[in-house]
């Protein structure tokens, strides 16, 4: 079977380097602490809307070039820690199945440096990136999914958000929501995951 991991969240955590990259952009003036931004960020909370609880006084439109500008930046890369039994999982399901890396990504050389810092890229078939887009992202991801797939054949998603979800349903194959991620298990929940896991561990109960 042919299993497709989203990277940031499922793979990576992401939390620190997102608030930092939150605090730079906003000159770290803010009266928002990182466990209540990352809980409104994994609740789907809009942008403007956490930029007025940090009582930040930036465009949104100014906010989210910067945004796009620093989060991929290696300065702010090196604050992703690997999350739980990643590796287990990939050494394990690597032998048995074929593993592809669907991430959406502006900078294929920043996530290939970073694969390799982890020492994980080895583990993938194929590391297959798109770049980020504000209108409708699942369908690109799905399309980048469907190129290594034969009609009716068995897949398998692995991601932490709507995108991975919807990517899934697009694609024709089984999704796994993770809710240590960027979302919640309730949003998850809504975007009907056919299975929910905590963490990469319970991925053995699902698939042995």
């Amino acid at each position: 079977m042919k299993i497709f991991f989203d990277l940031d969240g499922p793979i990576l955590d992401v939390s620190q380097r997102y608030y930092q990259v939150f605090l730079a952009i906003c000159k770290r003036n803010v009266v928002l602490g990182k466990e209540e931004f990352w809980e409104c960020k994994r609740e789907r909370i809009s942008w403007s809307e956490i930029l007025k609880k940090a009582k930040v006084s930036i465009p949104k439109e100014r906010f989210m070039k910067y945004w796009m500008c620093y989060i991929e930046m290696r300065r702010y890369l090196i604050l992703d820690k690997i999350q739980p039994y990643v590796k287990q999982v990939l050494r394990f399901f690597g032998k048995r199945h074929i593993l592809y890396l669907v991430s959406i990504r502006q900078s294929k050389r920043n996530l290939l440096w970073q694969l390799r810092k982890f020492k994980i890229e080895k583990y993938f078939r194929k590391v297959v990136h798109c770049k980020h887009t504000f209108n409708m992202p699942w369908k690109e991801k799905a399309r980048l999914v469907m190129e290594f797939l034969r009609p009716k054949e068995d897949g398998l998603m692995i991601g932490d958000t709507e995108v991975d979800i919807r990517a899934a349903k697009i694609a024709g194959i089984k999704s796994i929501g993770i809710t240590n991620g960027i979302r919640t298990e309730r949003i998850l929940k809504r975007e009907k995951a056919d299975f929910l896991i905590s963490n990469l561990n319970e991925v053995f109960q699902i698939l042995t």
